[in-house]
């Protein structure tokens, strides 16, 4: 089966990750790592709202009671808006020009970080499991696709930090994504191409019995983001591939694929007021001015309709 996204926004990403819907604010969180920003997006909007980092970003997630937890590249963070009626009031969103200083909008808080004495690697992609602990791992900044220096970690509700799997040998970090009845973790080490199913105990947070759930061919590019949807079938972004693929871990096979106009998406999500959006992050690092060309819209932000619904994102509970 196959289906076609349509680009929603006028946002160009260098390198947009990390799609995350706020029923609360019913909208879009996403990152840009490569311009270090923090987006917000409603499809009334047309463009983003956008705030400056000061650190590259690698992933961002609800916290319970309000305001994100963020995977950073010194470390966690929480951000608490200064004012929810000044956010959700904004009704149009900031143009090119108009990025906004962090500070004026968030309190950022600065947590621990993993590896304090391994400066060469940083947070990647990240999620927060059906227990309210907050799950990412590190990758080298710089030749990440050759030199494996990665560890899976989570940061545990008290805010300590657990090492949970690969010890310095992960590649890229990525997707992450937990079955519907809590007993299986899903997650994606791009380099070598491998989503691993791992058997998972919610109440010991712990993880074991790892599996290879699919090996992306070649021809297919590298996996990167994932969401899960409400018949536990995964959805990859397929970097270098134009595509995202639906994929039955169990039976090791694609079931459907949605297609875009542009060859590095990123990352997906399932949001919209009825979880029934499948809303595509894509990029353009990397690309020739000719490419470029051929690409205008890579970058932007997409929406698929797959004829199925995913789950509500779980809150840090930190």
């Amino acid at each position: 089966m196959r289906f076609v996204a349509s680009a929603i926004s006028s946002d160009r990403a260098v390198l947009g990750e990390g799609p995350l819907w706020d029923a609360r604010y019913q909208c879009y969180c996403w990152i840009d790592i490569e311009l270090r920003r923090l987006h917000c997006f409603r499809e009334e909007w047309g463009q983003s709202l956008a705030w400056q980092l000061d650190q590259i970003p690698g992933a961002v997630a609800l916290r319970q009671g309000g305001g994100l937890v963020m995977a950073l590249q010194f470390g966690f963070a929480l951000l608490e808006p200064l004012s929810a009626e000044r956010f959700l009031g904004r009704s149009t969103a900031a143009t090119g020009d108009q990025i906004r200083n962090l500070a004026e909008d968030w309190t950022l808080t600065m947590l621990q970080s993993p590896e304090p004495d391994r400066l060469e690697n940083r947070l990647n992609d990240g999620k927060v499991d059906p227990a309210g602990r907050f799950w990412a791992g590190t990758m080298r900044i710089d030749e990440h696709m050759t030199q494996h220096t990665g560890t899976l970690y989570s940061l545990e509700t008290d805010r300590s930090i657990r090492a949970h799997w690969g010890n310095g040998t992960i590649g890229v970090s990525n997707g992450m994504a937990w079955s519907s009845n809590a007993r299986k973790f899903f997650y994606i080490d791009s380099p070598r191409r491998l989503i691993y199913a791992f058997d998972y105990q919610q109440d010991a947070g712990e993880i074991s019995g790892c599996k290879v759930a699919f090996q992306v061919p070649d021809h297919l590019g590298y996996p990167d983001g994932m969401t899960i949807d409400a018949e536990d079938k995964l959805w990859v972004a397929l970097w270098g591939a134009n595509r995202v693929v639906r994929i039955c871990p169990k039976a090791g096979e694609i079931l459907a694929e949605v297609i875009l106009p542009v060859s590095i998406p990123t990352a997906c999500t399932f949001g919209g007021s009825n979880l029934d959006q499948l809303l595509i992050t894509t990029a353009s690092i990397g690309l020739s001015e000719s490419q470029r060309a051929q690409e205008p819209l890579a970058g932007a932000l997409f929406i698929a309709d797959v004829g199925t619904r995913g789950f509500a994102p779980h809150e840090f509970r930190g």
